[in-house]
């Protein structure tokens, strides 16, 4: 039985990186089976507790590319950014208390006659759950609590495909956009591999950009003389279209802002920007090419001024890429 355990043992290992099984994996399973005296088979929470910890090792060499300087200014930028959207889209999208009629949808694109959406309680969906984890991530950060704090945000990215799959093929408005949960998803990555609001600094550029994103979500709804529903779900992801929101400006004005601190020697803000603006930019250049865009040439001039201040502030940021071979 204990040949048997062991390799259970030793499999349930396999998470972990090869160089650190090779320098580990003999004593950790000696002390394994110290503790699994008289059992035939390794318990569910010490296995669940190897595969995590595997991943975690295999993901952690990823995050010292960066100094942790520019991770936990980046980590303070996509928590800002993350936080001020979800505020917005909260009270603005899923909650509404103004409004006075419950959104209609089609069921099906042959559909002739809308039907009322089913409310989640006083919101309109499931996507208020993920705000909501946005607003009790910042909270718990806020208060100091950042294992707690990292692990709600990384749980988000399960829970967004979740929302997918659930309501796949159903209008729009039961769920954020798959925009939308890409670009949160991808700024919990980014809050999970730092330390937001490491020094005091750090409540300022978190400010900024939480009240940036905010705007960006209730441009569409400024431009109206009042507000009596909704916001509809699909207006304020647009990132290309000028006229429907601000992110549109996002590339510029990060590749501006870049510029800045790279004139300023702020080399930890600039790095941290070109961080947080992969997704943003990502997403940009999805919508670009999918769709058509007049604006298209203007666009990725700011996308090359981006690349080009990302290459200068990395550099200067004390970004190393090293090689490691393993024997």
């Amino acid at each position: 039985m204990t040949a048997a355990l062991e390799a259970r043992y030793r499999r349930a290992l396999r998470w972990y990186p090869a160089s650190w099984r090779a320098a580990n994996e003999d004593v950790i399973v000696g002390t394994l089976l110290d503790g699994a005296e008289g059992r035939v088979a390794p318990r569910a929470g010490e296995l669940a507790n190897l595969v995590v910890h595997g991943m975690v090792a295999r993901v952690a060499p990823l995050g010292r590319v960066l100094p942790a300087s520019v991770r936990n200014a980046a980590s303070t930028l996509a928590l800002g950014f993350g936080f001020g959207l979800a505020v917005v889209m909260l009270v603005m999208q899923e909650w509404a208390p103004w409004a006075t009629e419950i959104p209609t949808y089609y069921p099906t694109p042959s559909a002739t006659e809308p039907v009322l959406m089913e409310m989640a309680g006083p919101f309109s969906g499931w996507g208020a759950v993920l705000y909501l984890a946005w607003v009790a991530a910042f909270v718990l950060f806020a208060l100091g609590l950042t294992i707690v704090g990292r692990w709600l945000l990384v749980a988000t990215a399960p829970f967004s495909v979740l929302i997918v799959l659930a309501h796949d093929g159903i209008d729009v408005w039961f769920r954020p956009t798959s925009e939308g949960l890409v670009i949160l998803g991808s700024l919990a990555l980014i809050v999970a591999i730092g330390r937001p609001f490491s020094r005091r600094t750090s409540w300022l550029p978190f400010a900024v950009v939480a009240l940036y994103a905010g705007l960006g979500v209730l441009l569409p709804l400024l431009r109206n003389v009042e507000i009596t529903t909704r916001l509809d779900p699909r207006s304020m992801w647009n990132f290309v279209d000028v006229t429907q929101s601000i992110f549109a400006w996002t590339i510029y004005i990060i590749a501006g802002t870049i510029l800045v601190a790279l004139a300023a020697r702020q080399w930890k803000w600039a790095g941290a920007m070109v961080v947080v603006s992969l997704p943003l930019v990502a997403v940009s250049l999805a919508r670009l090419f999918d769709n058509g865009y007049d604006g298209s040439a203007v666009v990725l001039i700011g996308v090359v001024a981006l690349g080009v201040g990302a290459i200068v502030a990395a550099r200067m940021s004390g970004l190393r890429l090293v090689v490691v071979r393993e024997p």
